[in-house]
């Protein structure tokens, strides 16, 4: 049609008859409009955009600046305008039928490229002459038609005869024109190439326009017949024909059977392409061929609601369901009687039609679509077509249901909540709870047969809540997953509207369904419907009294659900509701919690060979992780409340995680630990401190075992990489961070400060963190100055270091790792010196006990005849100071002396004083040997002491102690160890009088070379240390030995012994000066015991040492001289 450019539809009457001063094209039906853009519904000549519907309903002047001339062409011919249809109506209507048949009459015509053009100017022009005529009756009506005193026998012109007469005249016109152009479902061009939405050329073919000239005729009948009886306000006869019932047709009769018969035209086009519908796309496909069609929906909607308020006719609802209602009449002649085309489906057809239908309700007056705009809601018949749909006498599909279903949301979207609706749809599916709700051949992409986790559970119900669904939620949900989008849809509006009543109503409704006897019958498939169902609730309404009532019914379960993970799970999912309701987690959190640790111990318990079990549990428990995790990362703010989901059953699972499950309680600790770090002043003052030690705790775990992955090889053979090799770059990441989160922690920051010791902000290597903080622990404790405050600090940093052997036993078994084994005794040696003070403690020193038993003396050490594995002995050698130093320590400082303790120093030095010794003496000596090491690296006097003692005593016990004058094996190399002792220490007289006798001993045994040399270096070595510790004074313990050492050898050694004194009296004569009586004393007895008189040659040797003694030697020797003299007189 040409364009016309009306004026705005919300200006007045008198401001359009101001705007518009020329002729415009009446409004007809077109669907030649431009909507590229999608923002278009209707054209711009349509009966809405045009505003001739509102004026009609208004009861305006149709066209107010059409038909002002006094003469009007119609159909070619000129006529009055005021009086041409009184005078020549049924001419008028002859000349329209016959235009009507010209137009018919093309569609026989070829419409091939050549002829379009020509066959679309005429199609048009005819087009344009009938609409005209229509709406100059229109016109005429409103401006022209007087309303005539029937009862009046005033005589009156023959014109207003005529006049009178003209209501029943259009009235007969009207229905003869109706009968003319039949049904539109009927007409044969209604296919689907008379409806176009898009013809860029803009030529249609005859059956475009006849078919939008039949949708002209029927619109402009209703709008006719509405107009004459707002003017006359009057029933209106016909003179020539009845209605169906034998009454006289009258226009009110007509106008209702014309409406009816319009919106039967309409069901059955939509009939037609409801056929070719699935039902997955149902909703996307449109029930309308062309725009045109919808605005005969719309306009009808209108036009019937507003002739309903004043009581003219039913409301547009009305009218449509009681042709619906027909489709499932039983009597197959009914149902032919109203509808040319049978539906395949008439319950899906109905929600189908329904709902479409509904969404034209957005549109207002002019076309204009208005989401906010009330839409009057068909309530009445929906509910009787849900009635329907979960009758179970014929059985009810899935895939129908989806349908019904989605198209009961979107009405519910629509119109204003309706509880109803849900209580309908809870007896259905309160009955099937354990049903799947799936179909066959279509996979669900949203709700899996089981859900995985309960943030899964969460966001699920929360997807039913949203405002919007998606068209595909046929193919990504059940129908049961729907209903829960219409409960909750219906919930959420009712309570908007009406408070909490709605809610008590629905819950009542929900709550009575389920008691012990239906928990019972619940299976897995029910269970998680029961949860998404109470977690809905929850989320719309009262989560507090929806999550109580679900903890009370869940005791009801069999119980083998009891420690079923979707239990779990959905337990855990209200927990979520809780946090992201920013609710107190207090009460939830408490029960959760308590099962988790009976759950950690279980698992603490179970072995490695109950594989099923294990597997069990650790699912549990991985889903109790996992939606803790979310708590802390999504609260808005951390309580005290959150305190009591981190408890001991942490601790026991630690201690029970093998590598893959460590890794996930890591991931745990850094995510928890990322959200505490923030706000862990909060926790403390909670008294959440304990899981702060607890995450300590597991970082030093994590460091420990960062090889063990390494040890999973599929032969015994030993494992020697690098280190840096030997740990996996994520892993290694992982625990940086997880050091990182570590070190930002109160209680870490507070020892660090207290301790002094250099703080690393941003720690890049997570061994020697863990050294920094050994170090820390163990200066803060020595600060400490109140009993209690040291007993706390204990507890605590036992607390830190939880069962520490079971995390490093992995690398003392068979497969042996280097790295693994290095960073083993090196952290385990730091440790036993940085706490000594703490493992003084009697609180401690048990642990103390087993770590030396497990690392220095285990059963392979014990045996001497068994070599160790080289990793280990390399392992032990480097850090064997560590623990010596640390021992000492804790032997001078231990609240009660320990026998135990100090024997356990012994043994260890006894073990590895061998162990570490060469075969032979070193010309270089033995600096690297970690005994001496041990004495080198300590500025500590009282404990370093203690260790040369104990050091002393061993080589007297386990070397010197030898019988016979055969050499013992590595003499030569304890000399060499004693040797370099005496050298770099400052070895006292105690340690001299323990060693000397050896030493002396080894000089008048043995003749080899090496041991004699290093046997007189030692002597001579001693005899200084004692000159140097006395003063210059002789030492009382020196002179002792070697007048035990006369004793002992003078005799059976003498010349030897001789010898040695000789050496020594070169070194201090003072020395053996002292010991001039014991040796003359000697002399005597030996020649007195072997009764041969004197021994001249044994004198010669004594005299000879005496020689060196200086006047006191000389004094002795003419004393001797003497003596003789005196015995031969």
């Amino acid at each position: 049609m040409d364009n016309c450019t009306p004026a705005s539809t919300f200006l007045t009457d008198s401001l359009e008859l101001e705007l518009k001063t020329e002729w415009c094209n009446p409004p007809c039906f077109s669907c030649d409009f431009d909507n590229r853009g999608g923002g278009k519904h209707f054209s711009g000549e349509s009966y809405l955009s045009s505003g001739a519907l509102k004026r009609v309903i208004l009861n305006l002047d149709p066209l107010p600046t059409n038909f002002e001339e006094d003469t009007v062409e119609l159909f070619g011919i000129e006529w009055v305008t005021e009086t041409a249809l009184v005078n020549s109506s049924r001419v008028l209507f002859h000349l329209f039928r016959q235009q009507l048949y010209n137009l018919e009459t093309l569609l026989q015509a070829s419409c091939d490229f050549g002829k379009i053009s020509t066959l679309h100017c005429k199609a048009h022009n005819i087009r344009q002459l009938c609409v005209t005529f229509l709406h100059y009756v229109k016109v005429f009506i409103f401006r022209s038609l007087r309303v005539h005193n029937a009862e009046s026998h005033v005589p009156v012109h023959p014109y207003e005869t005529l006049e009178a007469q003209l209501p029943s005249v259009l009235v007969d016109e009207l229905h003869g024109l109706l009968l003319y152009i039949g049904h539109l479902s009927e007409l044969p061009t209604t296919n689907t190439g008379a409806f176009v939405n898009q013809n860029h050329t803009k030529l249609y073919p005859p059956s475009w326009h006849l078919l939008h000239l039949h949708l002209d005729i029927h619109w402009l009948v209703l709008e006719i017949l509405h107009m004459l009886g707002e003017k006359l306000k009057q029933v209106v006869y016909s003179h020539q024909f009845m209605n169906l019932a034998g009454d006289n047709l009258t226009n009110v009769s007509l106008f209702e059977e014309h409406c009816e018969n319009l919106l039967r035209d309409l069901i059955n086009l939509s009939l037609n392409r409801y056929d070719k519908v699935r039902p997955s796309e149902a909703l996307m496909s449109h029930h309308c061929p062309c725009p045109c069609i919808k605005e005969l929906w719309v306009l009808l909607i209108h036009l019937l609601n507003h002739r309903s308020k004043w009581s003219l006719s039913e409301s547009f609802w009305n009218c449509l369901n009681k042709l619906l209602r027909t489709l499932f009449e039983k009597s197959n002649d009914q149902r032919r009687s109203v509808l040319t085309v049978q539906p395949r489906d008439p319950l899906g057809f109905s929600w189908w039609i329904i709902t479409h239908v509904a969404s034209f309700y957005q549109f207002d007056r002019h076309g204009t679509p208005d989401e906010m705009r009330q839409m009057e809601s068909n309530w009445n018949f929906v509910e009787e077509l849900l009635k329907k749909s979960i009758s179970v006498q014929d059985g009810i599909l899935e895939e129908q249901l989806r349908m019904y279903l989605h198209c009961c949301l979107t009405l519910c979207d629509f119109w204003e909540p309706n509880i109803a609706v849900v209580t309908i749809l809870w007896e259905y599916y309160s009955k099937n709870l354990n049903s799947s709700f799936s179909i066959s051949w279509l996979p669900l992409k949203g709700l899996t047969y089981i859900i995985k986790s309960p943030l899964a559970m969460v966001e699920m119900v929360k997807t039913c809540c949203c405002d919007k669904q998606g068209l595909d939620l046929y193919k990504s949900s059940s129908s049961y997953t729907i209903f829960l989008c219409i409960l909750a849809k219906v919930v959420k509006k009712a309570m908007k509207n009406n408070g909490p009543h709605p809610w008590k109503q629905v819950k009542g409704r929900i709550y009575s369904k389920f008691h012990q006897k239906r928990m019972e019958e619940l299976t897995e498939v029910g269970l998680q419907n029961f949860f998404s169902l109470f977690l809905l609730l929850a989320a719309v309404a009262e989560v507090e009294d929806v999550a109580s009532h679900v903890l009370g019914l869940l005791d009801f379960l069999k119980p083998t659900f009891k420690t079923s993970p979707l239990i779990w799970k959905g337990q855990m999912a209200f927990l979520l509701m809780y946090t992201q309701k920013n609710l107190d987690i207090g009460v939830l959190a408490e029960k959760f919690s308590n099962a988790f640790r009976e759950k950690a111990k279980e698992f603490l318990v179970s072995k490695n060979d109950e594989m099923g079990q294990r597997q069990t549990l650790w699912t549990l428990l991985s889903i109790y992780m996992d939606s803790v995790q979310e708590v802390f990362e999504t609260s808005h703010c951390l309580h005290p409340s959150h305190e009591k989901l981190l408890n001991d059953g942490f601790s026991m699972l630690l201690r029970a995680c093998q590598e893959t499950e460590l890794r996930t309680v890591l991931n745990f600790l850094q995510a928890v630990l990322a959200r505490i770090s923030m706000l862990c002043e909060v926790l403390s003052c909670s008294g959440c401190v304990s899981f702060q030690a607890l995450t300590v705790r597991s970082w030093i775990r994590c460091i420990l075992q960062m090889y063990v992955k390494n040890l999973h090889v599929p032969d015994d053979s030993f494992i020697d990489i690098n280190p840096e090799q030997a740990v996996e770059k994520d892993y290694m990441e992982q625990l940086t961070e997880l050091t990182r989160l570590l070190f930002n922690l109160s209680e870490v920051k507070n020892i660090f400060s207290k301790s002094q010791v250099e703080y690393l902000p941003i720690p890049e290597d997570p061994k020697k963190a863990l050294v920094r903080f050994f170090e820390a622990v163990g200066i803060t404790y020595g600060n400490l100055q109140t009993f209690s405050d040291k007993s706390a600090m204990v507890t605590k940093s036992l607390e830190y270091l939880g069962e520490i052997l079971k995390y490093i036993k992995p690398y003392l078994g068979k497969k042996v790792s280097s790295a693994g084994l290095q960073l083993t005794y090196t952290m385990m040696g730091i440790l036993v010196k940085s706490w000594a003070l703490i493992f003084a403690t009697s609180k401690a020193q048990k642990l103390l006990f087993r770590i030396i038993d497990c690392l220095l003396l285990p059963h392979t050490v014990l045996q001497q005849e068994k070599e160790l594995p080289a990793p280990m002995l390399t392992a032990i050698q480097k850090s064997l100071p560590l623990y010596l130093q640390g021992m000492c320590i804790v032997c001078c400082q231990s609240q009660n002396p320990n026998a135990y303790l100090n024997q356990l120093l012994g043994n260890v030095i006894e073990q590895y004083i061998g162990r570490f010794l060469p075969a032979s003496a070193p010309v270089l000596g033995l600096g690297q040997h970690p005994v001496l090491l041990a004495l080198k690296n300590s500025a500590s006097v009282p404990p370093m002491s203690l260790l040369k003692k104990c050091i002393a005593h061993v080589i007297r016990k386990s070397y010197f102690e030898f019988k016979g004058s055969l050499l013992p094996p590595r003499l030569a190399s304890i000399l060499a160890f004693i040797l370099q002792l005496v050298k770099e220490t400052n070895t006292d007289v105690t340690e001299i009088e323990l060693l000397l006798p050896g030493v002396l001993k080894c000089l008048v045994l043995f003749s080899e070379p090496q041991v004699k040399r290093l046997a007189t270096e030692n002597l001579q070595c001693m005899v200084k240390a004692c000159q140097v510790g006395s003063g210059g004074e002789p030492a009382a313990q020196l002179t002792s030995v070697f007048r035990q050492f006369i004793e002992d050898y003078g005799m059976r050694y003498d010349y030897q012994l001789y010898s040695i004194l000789e050496a020594v009296a070169a070194l201090d004569q003072q020395v053996v000066i002292h010991l001039v009586p014991a040796l003359t004393q000697s002399l005597k007895d030996s020649e007195r015991k072997w009764g041969l008189g004197r021994n001249s040659a044994q004198r010669e040797a004594y005299s000879k040492l005496l020689s060196q003694l200086g006047q006191v030697g000389q004094d002795e020797i003419q004393r001797l001289e003497n003596d003789h003299v005196e015995s031969i007189l």
